[in-house]
């Protein structure tokens, strides 16, 4: 399924928030949107959104959307970022997003976390130095080489 409109983290994130069952904390959505990003990645082969993703501490943190929602810290996010526009999320973007939703959307934001600090991606990327960029390149073959996702 062909998307022609590009989508943002933003975009995500408020399409997360408004259709989630879950508790959704700050670290939480940011691991299941990096999770999502892969998973389209590696099954339709082209990006979720365009967004650099950055290897901090904690995992992998969109710094966008960071900033947005730094004041919630460990407290469930109860508005969406105003930025976003759901309506875009469709096609393959949806399919993805949802795949991901149903999947990891149980878990919460430390044991996403968890998963991530032994995932590749993110341990070569925090290697270089915090706040490295985790390369599409990279999460895309080690996704498709572990078929993890």
């Amino acid at each position: 399924m062909k998307n022609d409109i590009k989508i943002n983290v933003f975009d995500v994130a408020d399409y997360i928030l408004e259709e989630t069952e879950f508790k959704m904390t700050h670290m939480k959505l940011h691991k299941l949107i990096y999770y999502s990003h892969a998973k389209h990645l590696t099954t339709y082969k082209k990006p979720l959104i365009g967004e650099i993703i950055q290897a901090w501490k904690w995992g992998p943190v969109y710094p966008p959307l960071y900033h947005i929602f730094k004041d919630y810290s460990y407290e469930n996010i109860r508005r969406k970022t105003q930025k976003g526009n759901v309506e875009k999320i469709q096609g393959s973007y949806k399919k993805a997003i949802d795949y991901i939703m149903e999947k990891y959307g149980p878990l919460n934001g430390q044991e996403l976390s968890d998963r991530t600090h032994f995932e590749a991606p993110w341990q070569d990327a925090f290697a270089k130095g915090r706040e490295t960029p985790i390369e599409d390149i990279t999460i895309s073959k080690f996704y498709l080489r572990k078929n993890k996702l």
